[in-house]
């Protein structure tokens, strides 16, 4: 199974870029400059992640940072357990709660963060979430959204949209992780997205299925996700992690 991927992540009209994402091995810096990774393997499993740190002062960077870090080592240090909804359902908790005692060390007891990755297997591959933070799959020319938003908005459509209801740290006693894992989840020439709000919040369906549709390299694609919710008046950071199934 050949897998290639890219991530481009933007700070927007923000002073600060609170997202983060893992892409294989590569972990996103902090820093404020637009970023863009590639990766390419055909060892698997893989996983690739998006998280969309929250708190403003109250270091939405770093609880992101940490996010990312923390399951790229959780999931090293268990490569020979059968990555599958109750192996996340058991590391993000841990994450939860490796973020309260990292706020309650530094003060900063309100920093949290979204989180939603993807996991590539041979055999079993999925997704889990905690946020509104999303994941998109574009199959045979048709995308869809896999993701559900834990968010005030998906219970009373008149609410604001960035009021989430469920986040990794942020002060919450506990959390709810949402995972699908299944044989048929992954297969040959699809493509997944990977996205904070600053991008779904501000894109369409048609907008995302048309850019994916083209004949472009998945680079360009992420930049034009990207490029196409600044363009509609995205005020948020904006990351888009695009992975291509190839095999």
């Amino acid at each position: 199974m050949k897998i290639s991927a890219v991530a481009y992540s933007s700070k927007g009209v923000r002073e600060q870029n609170q997202d983060s994402f893992l892409i294989g091995n590569k972990i996103s810096k902090t820093e404020n400059e637009d970023l863009i990774e590639c990766f390419e393997s055909e060892n698997v499993p893989l996983f690739f992640a998006v998280a969309d740190g929250m708190g403003g002062h109250d270091a939405g960077d770093k609880a992101s940072q940490f996010a990312v870090k923390k399951s790229f080592e959780l999931i090293n240090e268990n490569s020979t357990t059968k990555i599958d909804e109750s192996f996340f359902e058991n590391i993000l908790p841990q994450i939860h709660n490796g973020l309260l005692k990292k706020g309650i060390e530094e003060n900063t007891k309100n920093m949290g963060t979204t989180f939603v990755g993807l996991c590539i297997e041979n055999e079993l591959s999925g997704f889990c979430n905690v946020g509104d933070s999303r994941i998109y799959r574009m199959r045979n020319g048709f995308i869809q959204q896999l993701s559900h938003d834990d968010s005030l908005s998906s219970i009373m459509p008149n609410a604001p949209k960035n009021i989430v209801t469920n986040v990794l740290g942020a002060g919450l006693s506990e959390i709810k992780v949402e995972t699908r894992f299944s044989k048929s989840f992954a297969a040959q020439n699809d493509i997944f997205l990977l996205c904070s709000d600053g991008v779904h919040g501000y894109t369409t369906l048609d907008e995302l299925e048309q850019i994916l549709s083209t004949n472009k390299s998945l680079l360009e694609k992420a930049r034009q996700i990207v490029d196409k919710a600044i363009e509609n008046g995205s005020d948020d950071n904006s990351t888009a992690l695009l992975v291509n199934v190839c095999n």
